[in-house]
């Protein structure tokens, strides 16, 4: 499993890096930075102690039982991407689901600890016995139909909400620009989506992309229906992830309107999106997106933090724990 995570990534190995330790001392302390920031937003550890207090004193059954329900909805927003890879592997190497769900786990379990979730791309084809190489196209194929529904989704949500809540006065040109942007976007995704064919005879123009050619022709195989089906599964999984949030604000006492929401995680998730994931940095930058848009409708900062804290746990760390008992159980052989 190391070698092949080593040779997706040997362009960036052989360039000249900074030393290790001075890469992660910069990314613990920017992390810190950004969590003392976070800190100073909610006014001190007496005012956060207070919020906690006052949350744990309004909590009831039914605030256990959104959080049941939180958990339940993980399981199913990876057994759903665990389907959708499955569907899209039957073209290059067919897998039980069985295989496909604990390959999804391991790619969480080495997509938190590398720098954009490549790591990903490693730990999902580790545990398949062949066709590898191939099972990583498949594997970009299933993030960009993730992609394209976090962008296109998520920009006419964060559009939304710059014409609902952002007390700025705009005339009408910026916001015909913006949608005009949130347009041309989505039509340019689209078309990379569905017309594979055509971009992959365009890339055989360049010399220096012809050595991906055969793992990007396989992303060829698949059919309009197909295709379709994979855009929505990724758009159950971002609505069971909007549900996910809604539901962590409302068990810490956040009470705002689930439309009001809805265009509001709509945009978090767009901004999140657009930024790169890094690992100690990753938290603080999540929580000041949250606290960003989310402050425009409710002052309960610490709600805030803790449901976007505690969606991160829930959805990724939990399911890369479970992904790292998996390498651990299985033999040496296997990966």
């Amino acid at each position: 499993m190391k070698q092949i995570f080593l040779s997706i990534n040997q362009s960036y190995l052989n360039k000249p890096v900074l030393p290790k330790f001075i890469v992660y001392l910069f990314k613990l302390v920017l992390g810190a930075v950004l969590l003392y920031f976070l800190l100073r937003q909610l006014g001190g550890y007496a005012h956060l102690f207070a919020d906690l207090q006052h949350i744990a004193a309004q909590w009831s059954f039914t605030n256990w039982a959104m959080l049941a329900s939180i958990f339940v909805l993980s399981g199913f927003n990876w057994a759903t991407e665990a389907y959708k890879w499955q569907l899209l592997m039957q073209k290059v190497l067919p897998i039980s689901y069985r295989l496909a769900i604990r390959s999804v786990l391991v790619g969480t379990s080495l997509a938190i600890v590398t720098p954009n979730r490549l790591g990903e791309y490693g730990g999902r084809v580790a545990l398949l016995p062949s066709h590898r190489w191939q099972a990583m196209a498949v594997t970009f194929r299933a993030n960009f139909s993730q992609l394209i529904i976090n962008l296109v989704v998520g920009a006419v949500a964060f559009g939304t909400y710059c014409a609902w809540f952002m007390s700025l006065q705009i005339t009408p040109i910026p916001y015909f620009l913006l949608w005009m942007c949130i347009g041309i976007t989505t039509l340019a995704l689209l078309f990379f989506y569905y017309k594979t064919p055509l971009v992959s005879h365009y890339l055989q123009r360049f010399t220096y992309l012809q050595q991906w050619q055969t793992q990007y022709s396989n992303m060829q195989k698949y059919n309009f229906v197909e295709l379709n089906k994979a855009l929505a599964l990724s758009f159950l999984r971002w609505a069971i992830f909007t549900l996910q949030y809604t539901l962590l604000l409302w068990v810490f006492g956040l009470q705002v309107s689930y439309l009001s929401l809805i265009i509001t995680i709509g945009s978090i998730y767009f901004v999140q999106t657009l930024l790169p994931a890094i690992t100690f940095i990753e938290i603080g930058v999540r929580g000041n997106t949250a606290l960003f848009f989310l402050g425009a409708l409710s002052t309960q900062k610490t709600a805030i933090l803790l449901a976007s804290f505690g969606l991160w746990g829930i959805n990724l760390l939990i399911p890369a724990l479970l992904g790292t008992l998996i390498m651990t159980l299985n033999k040496e052989n296997d990966l």
